[in-house]
């Protein structure tokens, strides 16, 4: 039955072929259009909130859609032009960060650019990053994260920005829920900004010898791109005390850390380098709706994408990523929203990969999960006074992790 061989025509094979060939690329399209979701707006408001989901996920709408699909160019002033981008990928190439740089510096040519620390790299390809700026405050144990024994742990930057006794009441919440639990897995720091009074300076520094906790820098509140300051001096001061730790997290103050699970993330990341962890924002378009808690203008950004980005509530660094990610800040103009600007444009300059951990951070409960859902998770967002008793009833079951 199987010994005689059957011949076949040429022209046949190569009719097989291209039914083949027509069939991988079917799939190939099919899987890329089911992964690239519709534009949305990003509306997140990243200074204290959290997402609100049913305000992020408005499609793109008409108006919007037809003004920047049929202008080849929008003029600002007289001689800044903006090409149009027809290609949807090059908002996720290196390339979009020079057309941001030449169009921001062409309507302002005094853009701002990140000018406290200079970097530069060496001939061997090492890199000089200096700090002209010297935080205010800052823990005694500084000098010991650097040590062999701080390898395997956490470093937890926590972005505390809000004022007086709301901005006391969070970082006593973090203290309660998780801070004070890290042990030898990690530590953690509350970045404040300098404040304009001398009674909240002096709460921040009776705060600091009481907790020894607190990294106060000389920015203030009042300085523009203020956020994006203080996280690049959030991570300058990782990369200058504590290079030796495997993860530096920087987090918002209303965000509930799972040691438990984020050492068990960290062990399993070992030897993986050049990344960003964090929730992956893929296809948003900017919100120009004036009243949005995002709003963005097309003359701040003119493009109808914005490249793929982390959410502010957490990002996890390894921390090779750090010293590349100082180094682009230097030269990338500074953008309204900080992090879009740090992990959309500053880490495709740097060529750092950001990666999305589906469900791994996620907001507040919502309706239908389970308590040990949560216990699972490395980090919950979107937690104030209401949510802590709930947090405690988490923390106190028995689930897998």
């Amino acid at each position: 039955m199987f010994s005689k061989t059957r011949k076949h025509h040429p022209c046949a094979w190569a009719a097989v072929g291209i039914l083949i060939l027509i069939n991988m690329s079917a799939v190939v399209f099919v899987s890329k259009e089911s992964t690239d979701p519709a534009p949305h707006h990003y509306t997140e408001d990243i200074t204290y909130h959290t997402l609100d989901a049913k305000e992020n996920l408005h499609v793109n709408n008409a108006e919007n859609n037809s003004s920047q699909a049929t202008s080849h160019e929008a003029h600002f002033g007289d001689n800044c032009q903006v090409p149009q981008i027809s290609n949807k990928s090059t908002f996720s190439h290196p390339s979009i960060v020079p057309l941001y740089s030449d169009y921001a510096l062409c309507i302002d040519r005094g853009a701002e650019r990140i000018k406290f620390i200079q970097a530069s790299v060496g001939p061997e390809g090492s890199f000089h990053i200096s700090n002209q700026s010297p935080y205010h405050l800052s823990p005694p144990w500084t000098s010991d994260c650097g040590k062999e024994s701080s390898k395997g742990m956490l470093l937890y930057l926590v972005l505390s920005i809000k004022r007086g006794i709301e901005g006391s009441e969070r970082r006593m919440r973090a203290r309660r829920l998780w801070a004070g639990e890290l042990g030898g897995a990690g530590k953690y720091l509350f970045v404040v900004p300098r404040y304009e009074t001398g009674e909240e300076n002096g709460d921040i520094l009776e705060e600091s010898e009481e907790y020894q906790d607190i990294l106060q820098t000389d920015l203030r509140l009042e300085d523009t791109h203020f956020h994006s300051k203080q996280v690049i001096s959030s991570l300058y001061f990782s990369y200058l005390h504590c290079s030796s730790i495997r993860y530096s997290v920087l987090l918002l103050d209303d965000v509930f850390i799972n040691p438990a699970v984020m050492s068990k993330f960290a062990a399993k990341e070992t030897y993986s380098s050049n990344r960003i962890y964090g929730t992956l924002y893929r296809g948003y378009t900017p919100a120009r709706t004036p009243s949005s808690p995002h709003h963005t203008t097309t003359y701040q950004w003119p493009w109808q994408l914005y490249p793929p980005f982390l959410g502010s509530q957490v990002q996890v660094f390894s921390e090779d990523t750090i010293p590349l990610l100082l180094q682009a800040a230097t030269k990338v103009p500074l953008l309204k929203h900080w992090e879009v600007w740090l992990t959309g444009l500053v880490s495709l300059s740097a060529e750092v990969i950001r990666m999305g951990v589906r469900d791994f951070f996620s907001s507040s409960p919502s309706a239908g999960r389970p308590d040990c859902y949560w216990a699972g998770r490395g980090a919950v967002w979107g937690v104030g006074k209401e949510e802590e008793v709930w947090i405690h009833r988490v923390k106190n079951m028995s689930c897998p992790i």
